[in-house]
């Protein structure tokens, strides 16, 4: 069978005395697209890090295409030699080197081989005619074409992403994705990638990891995490509605909602409340009494309204504005996923 492009074991990274990793395990299969979601601090990049050969771990294994490169904190590969591409979220590009040099420098074989990768991969990302470009005479988009080029130029098997599209406008990032996709797809290079924004899980990954404070919460492939998600955490990170506290009780979840119908789980602690299920009622009677802060743009297409309920703030899916400080009744329709943690 073949064997993952990159895993980590039990892999745990200390910075400054603090776990910034702590027994972690994960697996990037050829060709794969694995996602690492989580916010600032929890150990994304130095799960990056770690992969690349940058950071020595305190304990576990990084294995690169079945081989052992890191053993606890013994550096068994060199950077150089783990065969991993890395766009760094700076881009960290050499000011001195224009787009062809850039790239040649990355790149293996003998000078004309070189020379032949560069321009054949600037060409590629849309830079052919930008040879001699400095990285402060190209515009962001470009200098993250180059940071691409640049880092495919030694043919990795493994392409590491932080926060790969942080800085750009939408209709760049747009862009850049499908470029990115492509070049994947050419290159048959398998993505590891690591962000806070859901639109990089949802655009470039197939599976995802959930990091909270260092630690693996939940994993699983993309379209079952927004399905069935277990944790708040992965809610929250992938912005799927409210996390609603309470307790189970007979018939559902007990909660500053009323009874909730729950789906069958084990222990449950919150629910999901997504904005498709939260009905308002300006007249009638039934469910609780909340009021329109304001109405929003939910996922760049629909209107939802902004409503607070006691100390919980929840999204609904209107089809119009509501006003303001209007007075309505909350109610939530369907069952709703149990929540962990």
């Amino acid at each position: 069978m073949t064997p993952p492009v990159a895993e980590a074991v039990d892999l745990t990274c200390r910075l400054g005395g603090r776990a910034a990793l702590d027994a972690v395990s994960l697996a990037v299969e050829p060709r794969g697209r694995l996602a690492v979601l989580g916010r600032s601090g929890a150990g994304k990049t130095t799960l990056l890090r770690a992969f690349a050969g940058l950071v020595a771990p305190a304990a576990g294994q990084v294995r690169l295409g079945g081989a052992l490169a890191s053993d606890g904190p013994r550096l068994l590969l060199p950077p150089e030699a783990r065969g991993v591409g890395l766009v760094f979220q700076q881009l960290a590009l050499w000011p001195h080197l224009g787009v062809e040099a850039t790239i040649a420098f990355a790149a293996r074989g003998s000078r004309a081989e070189r020379r032949a990768r560069a321009r054949a991969l600037a060409a590629r990302v849309g830079l052919g005619d930008r040879l001699e470009a400095r990285p402060d005479e190209l515009s962001g988009g470009e200098q993250q074409r180059l940071a691409l080029a640049r880092a495919l130029a030694p043919a990795p098997s493994l392409l590491l992403l932080d926060e790969p599209f942080a800085h750009l406008d939408p209709a760049l990032r747009a862009d850049l994705v499908a470029l990115l996709l492509d070049l994947q797809a050419d290159a048959g290079v398998a993505l590891l990638l690591v962000s806070h924004q859901r639109r990089d899980v949802f655009d470039l990954a197939r599976r995802a990891v959930v990091l909270d404070a260092g630690r693996a919460v939940e994993a699983g492939d993309v379209a079952d995490l927004v399905q069935r998600p277990r944790r708040a955490e992965t809610v929250a990170l992938l912005d799927l509605g409210a996390v609603v506290p309470g307790r189970l009780a007979p018939g559902g979840l007990e909660t500053p909602l009323g009874l909730l119908e729950a789906a069958p789980g084990t222990t449950a602690q919150a629910a999901l409340v997504r904005p498709e299920q939260v009905r308002l009622d300006a007249s009638g009677v039934d469910g609780v009494a909340g009021v329109v802060r304001r109405t929003v743009v939910l996922d760049g297409t629909r209107l939802a309204a902004l409503v607070r309920v006691g100390d919980l703030d929840l999204r609904a899916v209107v089809p119009a504005p509501l006003p303001e400080g209007a007075p309505v009744r909350v109610s939530v329709e369907g069952p709703c996923a149990l929540l962990e943690g």
